[in-house]
């Protein structure tokens, strides 16, 4: 797993990698969110002026206040600003994001935003194995990236074919590290090929309990387009939750 990546395994005990959420991109997000608020606050003055009226400009700021909160709880996780920079807050166990877990990220925003202007927020997503603030640690969330990856190699078109059919569906708990061992040993034009394709196709019948139902080459091919299918499918489902 690289330095960007988020691994995630959730309660069907498949492994999910996720792109995590850049420090940038979250830091220009904030910003538009700040900006979304300093408008609305805005506005809220100028109704309030001109009403006269306390307890409306009173009603009409409650929202404001819970800015974060609301538009992510909404938004299932994405605020204006993250959308607008590819980003959303989801579960770190892979389930599905709570609003009690939304709320107590904005709790803990004050510490990590308003308090110290931001600081403590930064420190944190930067110390953190994966990029998460104090409110994501509290929270137990986690923010990725949701731009999609080029899919310009035949694995992805391939797994994104809509008659793909899964034949090893056990594949879904192999490993990233698995999962390119698999590839080195397929993609090896050295000698002695046959014999590692060999040991790799008799290791993964063991460890996932299977048995090869072609030949090994084209068994761990499709254990390998499995493996992304199924963490491709399960990605896109945790996202719509």
């Amino acid at each position: 797993m690289s330095a960007h990546s988020i691994k995630i395994i959730n309660a069907q005990n498949v492994v999910i990698e996720y792109t995590k959420g850049s420090l940038g991109n979250r830091i220009v997000a904030r910003i538009i969110d700040l900006i979304v608020i300093y408008a609305l606050i805005i506005v809220i003055i100028i109704v309030g002026a001109g009403s006269r009226s306390w307890v409306l400009a009173t009603l009409l700021a409650l929202p404001v206040m819970f800015y974060s909160f609301l538009v992510e709880r909404i938004s299932n996780g994405q605020s204006p600003g993250k959308k607008a920079m590819n980003l959303r807050v989801i579960a770190a166990d892979g389930g599905q994001l709570t609003t009690y877990s939304l709320l107590l990220r904005w709790v803990v925003l004050l510490a990590d935003l308003w308090f110290t202007q931001g600081v403590a927020g930064i420190i944190s997503m930067v110390v953190s194995e994966k990029g998460q603030r104090l409110g994501d640690l509290a929270a137990d969330t986690v923010v990725i990236s949701t731009q999609k990856k080029q899919e310009n190699s035949s694995l992805y078109r391939l797994i994104n074919n809509p008659d793909y059919e899964v034949k090893y569906a056990e594949a879904a708990f192999l490993s990233d590290q698995d999962i390119r061992t698999l590839r080195d040993v397929l993609n090896n034009r050295k000698m002695h090929r046959l014999q590692f394709i060999q040991l790799a196709a008799r290791k993964v019948e063991e460890v996932l309990k299977i048995k090869a139902q072609d030949n090994d080459a084209k068994f761990l091919q499709k254990v390998v387009l499995d493996n992304a299918y199924l963490e491709k499918k399960s990605r896109e489902t945790a996202l719509e939750e």
